[in-house]
């Protein structure tokens, strides 16, 4: 018998002669398989649980995409293709396409044709769903027509208040701003000059290629957006925006793209792609709040 299993004998026995009891259980060579065998089973199971290699986990999760698209079975796609996005490996030209769909039928107009431009970009017309796709791009843009309609002409609307709120109150400490709205485009335009987009994954001081933005508050309660892009052996080329808020959720979604190495906060009023911030998905999230936080301070005429 060896030590662990004698150990086991010992103990037993103690336990039963401390309670007071005469009779003494015997170990028998069975019960000491038995427990060895339930530990070697329970080693095998957790052997056998390997995952599948990067490469097979994508071409697997890629046929449940589609198959639960071809059946309808839409956010059963959504879970597929969210963890194939998370997967470390190089993704088949159906990954966008089959999230462009699933993003259409959502609703999301921009996701939907950033990931179809992809797959059309990356399949070429050899593509096996080309047309298709081709076809899907301009149902959206038919979509967006209709939506930039209804919403032309429209009357200050009852404002929404954000899920997540900005602490104002700090925010004006911190730049030493009377106004809230100061304080909240001082705020915003520090995010977006540290978070300004620059081709390539490699960050630098001052990039040959570059998309700034500045935001200011006017009297009226507009924006003013003022947007420096910077392109290799050219000057600055500046062009001024004037963005009225009333009227307008002030809710701003945005997505960050591995295709383009940017993410997009999204224009309110129809969705549409707006302005173009470098890949890093936590600093995307707080303008979108920021921004959207003065479009409501201004809304409200807390200017």
């Amino acid at each position: 018998m060896n030590r662990r299993v004698a150990g086991m004998v010992a103990g037993l026995s103690a336990g039963v002669m401390s309670a007071g009891l005469l009779t003494v259980p015997m170990i028998t060579p069975a019960v000491v398989v038995g427990v060895a065998g339930a530990a070697g089973l329970a080693f095998t199971t957790s052997a056998v649980a390997a995952p599948l290699a990067p490469e097979h986990e994508v071409r697997r999760l890629t046929m449940a995409a589609r198959q639960a698209i071809q059946d309808s079975r839409w956010d059963e796609a959504s879970q597929h293709l969210t963890r194939l996005q998370h997967l470390k490996a190089e993704k088949p030209p159906e990954y966008h396409f089959y999230r462009g769909r699933v993003m259409l039928h959502g609703n999301q107009l921009n996701e939907a044709r950033s990931a179809l431009e992809s797959y059309v970009a990356e399949a070429g017309k050899e593509g096996e769903h080309y047309d298709q796709a081709l076809q899907l791009i301009t149902q959206i843009e038919s979509q967006r027509d209709v939506r930039a309609t209804a919403n032309e002409g429209q009357a200050p609307v009852a404002m929404i208040e954000p899920a997540q709120r900005i602490d104002v109150e700090a925010l004006q400490r911190l730049y030493l701003e009377d106004k809230p709205s100061d304080a909240l485009a001082a705020h915003v335009n520090s995010l977006l000059s540290t978070n300004a987009w620059q081709p390539g994954p490699v960050f630098r001081e001052k990039p040959e290629e570059t998309i700034e933005y500045r935001i200011t508050t006017e009297s009226n309660g507009s924006l003013q957006i003022r947007e420096t892009e910077r392109r290799p052996g050219q000057g600055p080329t500046v062009r001024t925006r004037t963005f009225p808020v009333f009227g307008i959720n002030p809710i701003i979604s945005y997505d960050c793209y591995e295709s383009d190495g940017s993410c997009w906060l999204f224009d309110p009023r129809d969705e549409s792609r707006w302005l173009r911030l470098a890949n890093r998905p936590a600093a995307a999230e707080e303008v979108s709040q920021v921004l959207g936080e003065l479009m409501r301070q201004l809304q409200k005429g807390g200017s």
